[in-house]
């Protein structure tokens, strides 16, 4: 079995025959097949942790730092995005191990990773203006299970961390408003959570030069966190305030995004 079908990624990137093959050695399709091989006897949390045990990432976290997370305690967990597929690998794992009730906004191209979808709600990140209806659906569906009690947990950047020229920097971008609209509408307690590190600078350089090329990069960058250690810090959960949910939808991102990136500045 193959994560991504042949026919899922010639379709999705818009390949032909001639570049698949290609493509496929750049994502290392046959790496992550053999890892997820693995892996696979396991679903959800378990499936995550197993993932993490055998690339031999240890996550650094705080042993009460997802406490307030509980099965009648929904939350919107909000991160920055600074792996990638390792980051939700993390949260997933360490969500799992306070409750099984919470769902993922994920790339729809992780639709073949069958051990997570049950935690998954999948959106199209690459989609620039063409038919949202499958976006729209996507929220509606997450609306729905976070008023069944479930935690929503979001990456609001939709895209992983990058060279900032602006700041000389690796983060996130400006978060996307369509989630900031979200996070407003779902109208839970928020836990933001940082979570240390970043990406190569080879993937720095191709996401730089093309959006499409950094996405190609990711599964590699998977591979290359074996034996790291990856910190995570959880802030204290907090309600918007009615001036906050007044705001303008990019005043209230840049409030969100900088709680979770004051968490850097935490002490070891």
């Amino acid at each position: 079995m193959s994560l991504i079908s042949d026919d899922v990624l010639a379709n999705s990137l818009h390949l032909s025959g001639s570049t698949l093959g290609l493509v496929k050695r750049m994502l290392a399709i046959a790496q992550m097949d053999e890892l997820y091989r693995r892996c696979s006897a396991d679903t959800g949390r378990d499936f995550a942790a197993a993932v993490l045990r055998e690339l031999d990432v240890n996550v650094v976290v705080d042993d009460d730092a997802f406490a307030a997370v509980t099965p009648d305690n929904p939350m919107a967990i909000i991160a920055n995005h600074p792996f990638g597929m390792l980051d939700g690998l993390i949260l997933i794992k360490l969500l799992g191990d306070r409750t099984s009730g919470f769902k993922f906004m994920s790339n729809y191209l992780l639709e073949g990773i069958e051990t997570l979808r049950e935690h998954f709600v999948f959106t199209n990140p690459l989609d620039d203006g063409g038919d949202k209806r499958s976006n729209v659906a996507s929220i509606r569906a997450i609306l729905r299970l976070a008023r069944e009690h479930n935690s929503i947990a979001i990456f609001p950047a939709s895209d992983v961390s990058s060279f900032r020229l602006r700041r000389l920097r690796v983060e996130d971008r400006d978060w996307d408003p369509a989630n900031i609209k979200l996070i407003k509408k779902l109208n839970l307690p928020i836990l933001p959570v940082y979570i240390e590190g970043r990406n190569s600078i080879v993937y720095q350089i191709m996401n730089g030069l093309h959006r499409k090329l950094g996405l190609l990069r990711l599964p590699r960058e998977l591979l290359n966190k074996r034996s790291h250690s990856v910190r995570v810090v959880a802030g204290a959960p907090f309600r918007l305030t009615p001036g906050q949910m007044a705001e303008a939808i990019p005043s209230l991102a840049a409030i969100l995004k900088s709680r979770v990136y004051g968490l850097r500045d935490q002490p070891r």
